[in-house]
Order: C-alpha cells, then sequence, then structure tokens
C-alpha cells in the first residue's frame, strides 16, 4: 500500500451565519474547498470548533453528504458546544461519483430543539481520504 495517496481536504471557517437552516433541528453547510474525488475512500475528519455552538444547551455535529448526514460519521455525539478539537472515522466506500462534503449542526437540547435557537459558532475541517492511483 502505498500511503502518499492519502490526502486531504481542508474548509474554510464554518461559521453559523452561512449555514441553511433546516426548519428543524438541523442546519447545514457543505464545503466549497473542493468535492471528494470519484473512488476516493474517506478515512476520517478532524473539526476544531474556533467558536462555541452557542445559544442552546447542546449541539453536535456530523459530517456526510446531502440525504446523508452522517455518511462519513462512525461517532455522530461529537459536541460543538464548546471550543474543542472532534473527530471520526469516516464509514462511507468509495463511490463512481464525486461527492460534496457537508457538515451539519444538531440542537440536541432535550425540549423543543430548534437550529434557529443558536447565536454563534464557527469550526474548520480537514476531511482525510485515500485516493487510489489511477489504473
Amino acid at each position: 500500500m502505498k500511503f502518499q495517496n492519502i490526502k486531504c481536504i481542508e474548509s474554510e471557517s464554518l461559521a453559523l451565519a452561512d449555514m441553511t437552516d433546516g426548519t428543524d433541528a438541523t442546519g447545514y453547510i457543505d464545503v466549497t474547498a473542493a468535492d471528494l474525488p470519484i473512488g476516493a475512500i474517506p478515512l476520517f475528519w478532524e473539526a476544531s470548533v474556533t467558536v462555541a455552538f452557542a445559544g442552546t444547551a447542546s449541539a453536535t455535529m456530523q459530517v456526510g453528504i446531502s440525504g446523508t448526514v452522517a455518511a462519513f460519521s462512525e461517532t455522530t455525539s461529537n459536541s460543538v458546544a464548546a471550543i474543542a478539537k472532534k473527530a471520526s472515522h469516516a464509514l462511507a466506500a468509495s463511490s463512481t461519483a464525486a461527492r460534496t462534503i457537508r457538515v451539519t449542526i444538531t440542537d440536541t437540547k432535550g425540549t423543543t430543539p430548534d437550529f434557529g435557537d443558536f447565536t454563534a459558532g464557527a469550526l474548520t475541517l480537514k476531511l482525510f481520504f485515500y485516493e487510489p492511483e489511477a489504473a
């Protein structure tokens, strides 16, 4: 196995103000730095919460794609309510299409969770993947 094919997509700052409210407990933002290439195998991701997601009692994050919010998240309970580094192994296999990485933040408080309750929050994301050599 050749490890020089391990690559990383690093996001710009993903701020609350730039996220789309899912009109429920969730909100999301697509990483525009790059798509996950065709055939790439996601390995793990690391997020640096630079501004705690505030305005609610608890909040979690997942990394995935549109329609499958946890596609790249073995761990789906990473709290983003405090400044910290978070990480998860990825679950998805390779794909025959490029995939846009999506970060989803969820208000996980027990009573009436609502993404609109957040008042602040930002993070950066690094997604590491293996890109096979062309045949």
